[in-house]
């Protein structure tokens, strides 16, 4: 039976799709004062959002002199995607950030500006997977294809949580929305309203922004409309790319996620976003990112 302060405390479901990154967000908020209730997995294949163009088939043998032509410019993003593509597969950056971490830390710093390293060292230590992160705290852990599945929605009404933190990919339907209490919260890589839907780090880039940064916001049936908790902000380094700013952002938005925790067990329910009208961004093409890195962005180099 529980004590009086557990009954008080948040309750908190947890899903995702990426296992290794998010057990960072995971750690993080479970540190804070919450009751922790279950752990969804999501491991099938996430489809395209509306916003995106179906993305053009190209041969093998193009692909592979594209990204190798990337991977020129920027070795540690794209190296492993060449070698993956002639069936030579190499440990994901998270693998070797939790097996190296002092040298991965340090690299971050280099790669992303060394005024982000003492924000990065006081934020990440050694993390656990999400699936450590569940058996730590000793809750059942659900694996399913679709976060929105029937099984899914079954298994988290049981949680009964006041809170939803998803830090996955997949975008969250309406059976599973109106489950929690509360509601359901969701880190974004932009500072709402600009730039809603995916590979934002890109577009922010493409069109020339200094500034960005994630904003922690409660869902809505509309994608990335709800209302924000908190926002964070940094510098975007002159030169660049949006795999730089997309790791940075791993890292930056824990402290994010610690104060929206705080802020929502205090009762704010949350600031809604202006009514303009702007842009949702979707997949880019491989040939938008040849484009933008291998000529657009030599161009602008050559004029300044």
């Amino acid at each position: 039976m529980l004590n009086t302060h557990q009954a008080n405390r948040l309750r908190v479901v947890f899903t995702t799709a990426n296992p290794l990154s998010s057990g960072m967000v995971v750690q993080a908020i479970c540190e804070e004062d919450v009751q922790p209730v279950g752990f969804v997995l999501d491991t099938g294949p996430t489809k395209l959002s509306r916003r995106s163009a179906p993305q053009v088939e190209l041969p093998r043998w193009k692909r592979v002199i594209l990204e190798a032509r990337l991977a020129a410019c920027f070795p540690r993003a794209y190296v492993p995607r060449v070698l993956g593509l002639v069936g030579i597969h190499t440990r994901s950056f998270y693998e070797r950030l939790r097996r190296e971490e002092d040298r991965l830390l340090k690299f971050i710093s280099n790669e992303c500006g060394d005024h982000y390293s003492e924000l990065i060292a006081a934020t990440v230590r050694r993390f656990p997977t999400f699936v450590e992160a569940a058996l730590s705290h000793g809750q059942e852990l659900l694996t399913v294809d679709n976060i929105n599945s029937e099984a899914a929605a079954e298994f988290i009404a049981k949680c009964r949580p006041d809170v939803i933190v998803s830090l996955g990919d997949r975008i969250i339907k309406p059976n599973i929305l109106s489950i929690p209490r509360l509601g359901v919260l969701n880190g974004h890589s932009s500072l709402l309203p600009k730039y809603r839907g995916t590979s934002t780090e890109f577009w922010q880039i493409v069109a020339g922004e200094i500034e960005t940064g994630v904003t922690i916001h409660w869902m809505s049936a509309r994608v990335d409309e709800g209302r924000i908790l908190v926002q964070k902000r940094w510098p975007i380094q002159r030169g660049a790319s949006h795999w730089q700013l997309r790791a940075l952002s791993q890292f930056m938005r824990v402290p994010a996620w610690r104060e929206a925790i705080r802020l929502v067990a205090s009762g704010f329910e949350g600031t809604p976003q202006s009514a303009s009208e702007q842009k949702t961004f979707g997949q880019p093409q491989l040939s938008d990112l040849c484009q933008f890195y291998l000529v657009t962005r030599g161009q602008r180099n050559r004029n300044r």
